[in-house]
């Protein structure tokens, strides 16, 4: 079957086969569009609809306005897609619908039909999963709760559990066909929207302060013989040398940085279990000051280990053994700075709210909200689920 497949697909020559790597990768292409067809048959409307119990289905019928509803549900279910998908059939439903409702649409439209279910019921609600006796006493085509519910209670969204990319959990789409019947909607995102306030009486500018104390470093790493280990490489007796020499107050936190761009950036290297001043260091000594610290920038920018979630007060995030790229956060707020006004100053509860609004999942793309672990030291309890995003995603990005 897989071969009649193929060569439908025009992936094999007519005469003869691919051999070795190029043969499986054409399988693989073959197995992709099967599972696709698979996926699109079984969002059909007619299947969605089968789904559904009589009571939901005839409370359909009357939405959409069904002159003689067949008695038997099989009948009715043909007679409903059949009707649902009549030209301008909609239009009526659509003007039923609140702005809210029309704009979560939009958003399924926008994305071919198909969006993770957290990304519409954060905004528009929760669709509430109702048997038939709670259907016919709420009756919630006629009083939805949300957005989402008008438009799931009249058969204008659907739900199920799928994969979608690299997402498995609740979808929320539209059959394809009905999608097709349904008039042109533009979907608007939301804007990434930020208050300029006046200029703080009070300025503190680092300037090349952590340049400096990386030539301060590697002064030190020439003269003194430092031992390598795992990690930070400075022991408590460098340190304690170290604090007079450094600009301003100096954390752990910040030596454990300083130590990890030094090592991203090349500028030591590890002979004979000592920390040296490795070549690139002579180079970067001698480049203009705002290149010293842009080659830091850049060191720290790619770096996708020391976490900065991990060194938030009264937050401790204990490890699952799960690896989280530390740079794809970094690169999310470098983004949306530049999204700011140039040479204004920016309200930072503002910049905060425009984040939820256009990129809430920056930290954790998959939207799992409830397997990270993240502890409240203070209050001694987990903080899961979107409602802890401001003390989480939000302290992270003020830090």
């Amino acid at each position: 079957m897989v071969q009649r497949a193929a060569h439908s697909l025009q992936l094999f020559p007519a005469q003869g086969k691919p051999d070795g790597d190029q043969f499986w990768h054409e399988i693989q292409q073959v197995v992709s569009f099967l599972q696709a067809k698979y996926n699109r048959d079984m969002r059909s409307l007619l299947v969605c609809l089968r789904e559904y119990p009589p009571v939901f289905l005839q409370a359909l019928a009357r939405i959409w306005a069904l002159e003689e509803p067949a008695p038997s549900k099989n009948e009715l279910v043909e007679q409903l897609a059949s009707a649902m998908l009549r030209p301008g059939a909609a239009a009526p439903i659509l003007e039923m619908l609140s702005l809210e409702a029309r704009e979560a649409l939009a958003r399924v439209v926008k994305d071919e039909g198909a969006v993770r279910g957290y990304l519409l019921t954060r905004r528009y609600g929760k669709i509430r999963p109702l048997g038939p006796n709670p259907l016919l006493r709420l009756q919630p085509w006629t009083n939805p709760d949300n957005p989402l519910e008008a438009l799931y209670y009249r058969g204008l969204l659907y739900r199920t559990y799928d994969v979608l990319g690299d997402y498995r959990g609740e979808i929320l789409f539209l059959p394809p066909q009905l999608m097709a019947a349904l008039p042109g909607m533009e979907y608007t995102a939301p804007s990434f929207n930020v208050l300029s306030i006046a200029a703080p009486d009070s300025q503190q500018l680092e300037g090349d302060a952590l340049a400096m104390d990386v030539f301060t470093l590697l002064t030190y790493l020439r003269r003194e013989a430092v031992h390598s280990g795992k990690g930070a490489f400075l022991g408590t007796r460098d340190v304690a040398t170290l604090e007079q020499r450094l600009s301003g107050d100096i954390s752990q936190e910040l030596l454990h940085l300083i130590q990890r761009l030094m090592r991203r950036a090349k500028l030591v290297v590890y002979e004979r279990g000592l920390v040296r001043p490795g070549p690139q260091a002579q180079e970067w000594l001698r480049s203009k000051p705002f290149d010293r610290s842009h080659v830091l920038f850049q060191a720290w920018r790619s770096d996708k280990g020391g976490h900065e979630l991990h060194s938030i007060v009264g937050l401790r995030w204990e490890s699952t053994g799960r690896p989280h790229d530390a740079s794809i956060p970094r690169e999310a707020i470098l983004t949306h700075l530049a999204q700011c006004p140039a040479g204004a100053w920016i309200s930072l509860p503002s910049f905060i709210k425009a984040f939820k609004t256009t990129n809430p999942d920056f930290l954790r793309p998959s939207g799992d909200y409830d397997s990270w672990y993240i502890r409240d030291t203070e209050a001694k309890r987990f903080l899961t689920g979107f409602e802890s995003w401001d003390q989480v995603e939000g302290r992270l990005i003020a830090h």
